[in-house]
């Protein structure tokens, strides 16, 4: 078991032992135990609906996730992680408990309960940790594909590794389902590899558009050229914005603050910043030390952190381009679930749009697919009768290819509001 910071991680760990030994009743108790003092761990809920499903002798399917989750992954690679793993939590937890939550409306397409039984079986959810590291994570590609409970994948975190592994489960006739990868390159002639999540190209254009809208003719563009999401996004966003973008500055590079400034001094009005999670630091040094009120900062979607704390270190004015803002969505059902079963529904896009990959492959499984073959036909463009009509972002159909048919994306602006920063809609909902 991967663990969590926090004073219950060992007791979460010491069911491992439990489960080797199929000393369910013991788990369920540590487990419970475990909840109760850190309601907000998806973990301890995932082992915990693991180890009714055997205590009860109940018969399931069973999915897996992969996500960074170990002490090595950087804290927001590791955190970004717990975030995944807390919307299959959730949408796992109302399969397997509907009789908890029979006051929300959470119909699907056919107008039953989601939180029914998968045709009258449970969900069970393997957790695996690749620390967000191509080679942990081929490894545990092809430990899954044989595994052959396995029904499909949710995962992996960054577009680089999901990149990696692709190919893996293509050739193992595996799906795999991504909440977090948007870099477009990824899926190029994939039959079993799809995603929840925008991809880059719809983050490019909302930003290209609202620079262009806003008067800017020539922008400073920041990115990491080391990374497969950032590179992406920047090349998106150059061949949608109508003006000019300097030469391409480099995080990495020692001299980008003398560079930056130079660029600035030559008539350019505003900055684009496109890190990935590693350079996510510096890209916030560079909001820090602009000084001038006139040059314009936007960024992508991997610079989006919407827990209190992290708006402080952020700057008034910052815009950027997210898959999903929840303050537009604080009347749907799954904050209201989220908010009962973590004790809050401050929960991140990435726990969201995780869960609607859930939400994908129970609504496939629905349709009782002999094979792993058969599920993925499920899934694909052409089949009419695919749709997850209620999740957390919406409607989900996928296009040729794997991603996602109609995905949305939204601008969120940092303003002041009595001393403290927020984020807030630009310039509406969506």
């Amino acid at each position: 078991m991967a663990s969590f910071e926090g004073q219950m991680s060992a007791k979460v760990e010491a069911t491992t032992e439990h489960f080797s030994r199929q000393e369910y009743d013991q788990a369920i108790g540590l487990l419970k135990t475990a909840r109760s003092f850190e309601v907000n761990d998806p973990e301890a809920l995932i082992y915990l609906n693991n180890a009714e499903l055997e205590n009860n002798k109940q018969k399931y399917y069973t999915i897996a996730v992969v996500a960074p989750l170990n002490a090595s992954s950087s804290n927001t690679q590791k955190n970004s992680g717990i975030e995944i793993i807390r919307g299959i939590a959730q949408a796992q937890e109302l399969v397997n408990h509907p009789e908890k939550y029979q006051g929300y409306r959470l119909t699907q397409a056919d107008g039953k309960q989601l939180g029914n039984k998968i045709n009258s079986l449970g969900l069970k959810v393997v957790i695996a940790d690749d620390g967000n590291q191509a080679a942990i994570a081929k490894q545990i590609a092809e430990d899954l594909s044989k595994n052959t409970e396995i029904q499909g994948v949710i995962g992996h975190f960054s577009s680089d590794v999901t990149k990696a592994v692709a190919p893996l489960y293509e050739e193992n006739q595996l799906v795999l389902i991504s909440p977090t990868s948007t870099a477009v390159k990824i899926f190029p002639s994939r039959k079993y590899t799809f995603r929840t999540v925008p991809t880059n190209d719809e983050f490019a254009i909302k930003l290209a558009d609202y620079l262009s809208r806003q008067g800017h003719k020539k922008v400073a563009v920041i990115y990491n050229n080391e990374s497969e999401y950032s590179s992406d996004l920047k090349s998106g966003f150059r061949s949608e914005f109508p003006g000019q973008t300097t030469e391409d500055l480099q995080f990495s590079d020692n001299s980008l603050p003398d560079n930056l400034e130079k660029i600035l001094e030559a008539k350019a009005t505003a900055i684009v910043l496109l890190p990935d999670g590693k350079t996510r630091p510096k890209a916030l040094d560079v909001v820090r030390n602009q000084t001038n009120s006139d040059i314009k900062i936007v960024g992508g979607d991997s610079f989006y952190n919407d827990q209190l704390s992290e708006i402080q270190n952020l700057k008034e004015g910052l815009v950027l381009a997210v898959p999903w803002y929840r303050g537009c969505h604080l009347d749907s059902e799954f904050l209201k679930v989220s908010k009962k079963l973590w004790g809050t529904g401050a929960v991140s896009w990435r726990t969201a749009f995780a869960y609607d990959a859930t939400l994908v492959l129970i609504e496939a499984l629905k349709q009782k697919p002999a094979t792993r073959q058969e599920l993925q036909q499920i899934l694909v463009s052409d089949n009419p009768q695919f749709q997850v009509k209620y999740g957390a972002t919406g409607e989900i159909r996928f296009k040729d290819g794997g991603d996602r048919l109609g995905g949305r994306t939204q601008l969120v602006e940092v303003v002041n509001n009595q001393g403290s920063l927020k984020f807030q809609p630009k310039p509406s909902c969506n």
